[in-house]
């Protein structure tokens, strides 16, 4: 199944931008935010913003089991 596809490709290469996530499966960034949507609301995938020179970047990355899913501001 694609979703447990698309958690394994970040679990195994750490944040991953939509873009990258998009390249790797061949679908559009909303299309990946939609899936990732479902990982975000179980807790399982948090978002990673990265704040850099007034640009802002989002990536994705896994929840460790002792962790809390939370959006993180860099």
């Amino acid at each position: 199944m694609i979703l447990l596809r698309l958690k394994e490709q970040i679990d195994s290469y750490g944040p991953c931008s939509r873009r990258q996530l998009a390249d790797a499966f061949g679908l559009s960034e909303d299309g990946i935010e939609a899936m990732v949507e479902i990982w975000l609301k179980r807790g399982e995938i948090q978002r990673v913003y990265c704040l850099q020179a007034g640009q802002s970047q989002c990536f994705y990355k896994c929840v460790n089991r002792e962790d809390i899913a939370v959006d993180v501001y860099l």
